[in-house]
Formats: structure tokens, sequence, C-alpha cells
């Protein structure tokens, strides 16, 4: 089974870093495939038919109509570290 990494996250194993749409051939599918605790939204990979599919999977990235949550959830799970008491606008900076 081939599996493409959907969220952000640096493998406890290796100790590498594995970014949204990377291949994942690691030891640890199972746990990676269940629902994560913080900072994960849910799992960390999933599992892909063929290369076609695995194209498809890319990070819904906020906008200025995103709430400043979704925006935090986001530079959360792109391992991106930000400032809580920052405002809105700063926090779209960073992406």
């Amino acid at each position: 089974m081939k599996y493409q990494v959907i969220q952000r996250f640096e493998d406890a194993i290796t100790g590498e870093t594995l970014e949204i749409g990377d291949s994942y051939t690691g030891d640890r599918a199972e746990h990676l495939l269940t629902d994560l605790p913080a900072p994960f939204n849910g799992p960390a990979i999933k599992a892909i038919e063929d290369e076609e599919e695995a194209e498809d999977v890319k990070p819904d990235v906020p906008t200025d109509k995103s709430t400043k949550a979704e925006i935090e959830e986001y530079l959360t799970g792109q391992g991106i570290d930000y400032d809580k008491a920052s405002k809105k606008a700063d926090l779209l900076a960073l992406i």
C-alpha cells in the first residue's frame, strides 16, 4: 500500500520532516492513519491507489475570509510557529 502525507509532521523514528504531498513508506502507517491528537487535525497520512490520486492532495490555504481559528489551525498543521496574540492579517502574512 502507498501512503501520502496530508499533514506535515516529523517522523518519530527517522527524525525526518515530511511535508504535505510527500510519500510515506515508514513502519508507522497504521498509527498515522488514525485520528491523531493535537496539534494534528485527524490522520497525518492517507492511503493512495496511484500517483494521479497523490497529486490531488493540497492543503486548503486560508484566505482573508478564513477565521483566525482556521488560520491558526492551518499554521499549526504546517508546523509554522506564531504568536497567539497576533492579528489575523499578521497570521496570514506567515503563509
